[in-house]
């Protein structure tokens, strides 16, 4: 395997045990480099601005830290193309590595896998243009909602307060007596949110208003 000119992984420190074999596939490259970093996400976001990786190995990371250093990401790269980002982990299943996908990872790895087998799925991770999860029926599924869709666009200070609402568990004829609206005119608010935001039902716009409160923490 060779990586194009001057790539870079960039490995977050957490998966010491996996660190040699790590080191060993990429030191196999005339051209790739690995570069360490803590877990905090503001050292991971510090790496991403000073060497930009191509492709970024994270084992266990908080997800409150995972979101942030997400928002990071959008606000460096925006809509270009941003590195191949890959989790390390025990314990995948389908069912696992579709939830992970939908958390804006590009690729799963399982390392309970015998060394050649590890060593195999990390040199496919590591290949931008490969991917270690692709035997997994639900690396072919679409994927219902990524962190890295846009934010969600309200039109005015009602739709913020509606979609808090709606996080808080209010049914839309109790959110129409909140804001003063009738009950339609609510639905119809929603329904344009959802569609300037790219998502897809009001389970999305809560979650994604939940987790961009707490990026905002």
């Amino acid at each position: 395997m060779r990586f194009r000119a001057e790539s870079i992984v960039l490995c977050v420190s957490a998966v010491a045990q996996h660190r040699a074999l790590v080191a060993s596939c990429v030191s196999r490259s005339e051209s790739g480099r690995l570069v360490f970093a803590g877990t905090k996400s503001d050292e991971v976001a510090k790496a991403f601005r000073d060497l930009p990786p191509s492709v970024a190995l994270f084992s266990r990371i908080p997800l409150i830290h995972w979101f942030r250093l997400l928002r990071t990401l959008e606000n460096l790269y925006g809509d270009s193309r941003w590195p191949k980002l890959v989790l390390l982990a025990d314990n995948v299943d389908s069912a696992y590595v579709h939830r992970v996908l939908s958390f804006g990872f590009d690729d799963v790895v399982d390392c309970r896998n015998s060394n050649d087998s590890l060593n195999e799925s990390l040199r496919a991770a590591i290949d931008v243009n490969d991917r270690a999860c692709s035997s997994h029926l639900s690396a072919n599924v679409d994927i219902p909602y990524s962190f890295r869709a846009r934010p969600i666009i309200y039109s005015d200070s009602v739709d913020f307060q509606i979609a808090g609402l709606i996080a808080a568990g209010y049914a839309d004829r109790e959110i129409a007596e909140v804001v003063h609206y009738s009950y339609q005119v609510v639905r119809n608010r929603i329904s344009a949110m959802l569609f300037r935001s790219g998502l897809r039902n009001r389970t999305q716009l809560a979650f994604r208003y939940m987790v961009e409160k707490l990026c905002e923490e």
